[in-house]
């Protein structure tokens, strides 16, 4: 199982669609249980307008106190830490808050696109060659999301050849890695087996990583099947809290405990520090997380 790799989308693709907002304090104290699980990337937040996204006003405090209290030594300075940005302005915000890795997204549909972003993929791109050049400039690392992979919400099943070909207009941006999203969650092992299979002749498996949905239930058959492919790279959220805001169906993060029991099994000492973890997030949220293993008299007894 060397060579996996987790990243935790929680403090980001987690609490943007939470109807209840948490306290900075909650979010840095979210973050530090999480960066001594053994966790080692976090996305902390996005740079974006809270007139749109109310959950995320306040990321730039946020990163600004994290990589405060890693600098300070009182969280892991292994962990790799990054924040989403939809724009220029985000990308100042990520200069002068210090982080050292941003995420860019991108979309397979116009449809998708312009609910997302309010503009169509192709202006999307343009704006992106311009932050992606600046951000190498200044030595970020950038880590790509590209949405609705297989179906979107707005336009229906996408073709593979879409993908494919934003798939290696994103490459040429200098990004290390790339997250092939199932926004809706209704792909199925065979198309994640498809898909993969025709992305090896374009990309090297170890720059492409999996975000896939659980809203249909099929998430953890559709990692299995781009593990067993040779994918070692997959997005997860504590107690499966969270989801697009944008797609009709908001929730479905895979837990990222059931990731880690799938793929490393059910003694790995991570699982019980996340449901720990995720019981906190029910209280402070005020509802159920979605996530199984949260109920299960295995970690519960």
């Amino acid at each position: 199982m060397s060579g996996l790799k987790f990243l935790e989308v929680s403090p980001r693709d987690g609490l943007q669609n939470e109807k209840k907002i948490l306290s900075l304090e909650d979010k840095t104290a979210l973050i530090i249980k999480l960066a001594q699980t053994g966790l080692k990337r976090i996305e902390l937040g996005s740079f974006v307008s809270p007139k749109w996204i109310p959950q995320m006003k306040d990321s730039k405090e946020l990163v600004q106190k994290i990589l405060k209290l890693q600098n300070e030594k009182q969280i892991n300075s292994q962990i790799e830490f990054s924040v989403l940005i939809p724009n220029q302005k985000g990308l100042n915000f990520a200069l002068s808050s210090g982080i050292k890795e941003i995420s860019i997204f991108l979309s397979s549909t116009d449809s998708f696109s312009k609910k997302n972003i309010n503009t169509c993929r192709q202006e999307s791109y343009k704006k992106y060659q311009n932050i992606c050049k600046k951000a190498h400039k200044e030595n970020l690392k950038i880590r790509a999301y590209l949405s609705v992979c297989f179906d979107c919400p707005y336009e229906g099943k996408v073709p593979q050849k879409e993908v494919i070909k934003w798939v290696q207009k994103i490459q040429e941006l200098g990004v290390y890695e790339i997250s092939i999203s199932d926004t809706t969650g209704k792909a199925r092992a065979e198309e994640i087996e498809s898909l993969f299979e025709q992305l090896f002749v374009y990309v090297p498996k170890e720059k492409l990583a999996c975000h896939f949905h659980n809203v249909h239930g099929t998430a953890l058959t559709n990692v299995w099947s781009a593990y067993k492919m040779g994918v070692m790279s997959f997005d997860g959220s504590v107690g499966g809290l969270g989801g697009c805001p944008y797609s009709k169906v908001p929730s479905g993060n895979i837990p990222t405990e059931s990731l880690i029991y799938l793929l490393k099994g059910a003694e790995d000492p991570m699982i019980k520090k996340l449901l720990s973890i995720g019981s906190w997030l029910e209280k402070k949220l005020e509802k159920k997380l979605s996530s199984p293993l949260l109920n299960s008299p295995y970690y519960n007894s």
